[in-house]
């Protein structure tokens, strides 16, 4: 099984350590909720968590990553491959996702493009285009996160992929 951690280790960190080194539906639904609830998410706070949702709904519509079909009870249609493989036009964002603009990309891609772009942050995750995980964002990251907003904000509010 995939782990978010070994995809999408500078934005996750060492979140998901359930002592196998993988992650499981209960691990990743339980970070989401505390996260999400608990208000913890730090930064401008829209783009992490669009950026979040699409991992979300990345890795539980894949039953290759997600090790079974427990998100369908909820609604989202789970597949063999997921939604990762989708594509999508990053329009006038392809600063983001260090390509040109109006590049077709994965879904699965954009994370992990967005992942390239974001440093480790010693305190287990970073805010997305946190580039040297320092926790504080500059001018430069601010203006990447926006551009990434727009192309998460997109594929999360279609409503289908």
């Amino acid at each position: 099984m995939a782990c978010l951690n070994a995809n999408f280790g500078n934005f996750f960190g060492n979140t998901f350590s359930n002592g196998s080194g993988g992650d499981n539906a209960i691990e990743v639904a339980r970070f989401y909720k505390n996260e999400f609830f608990n208000q913890k998410l730090k930064g401008t706070p829209k783009v992490d968590a669009q950026f979040m949702a699409t991992a979300l709904a990345t890795f539980f519509t894949s039953s290759n990553l997600s090790g079974g079909n427990v998100a369908a009870s909820y609604g989202f249609n789970v597949t063999q491959i997921g939604v990762g493989t989708k594509v999508v036009n990053i329009g006038s964002s392809g600063a983001a996702f260090g390509v040109s603009n109006n590049t077709n990309m994965t879904i699965m891609s954009l994370l992990l493009a967005t992942n390239d772009r974001t440093g480790a942050h010693a305190s287990g995750y970073s805010n997305v285009y946190d580039t040297d995980g320092i926790g504080v964002l500059d001018d430069n990251e601010k203006a990447l996160r926006v551009l990434a907003n727009t192309i998460y904000s997109a594929i999360n509010e279609a409503g289908h992929i």
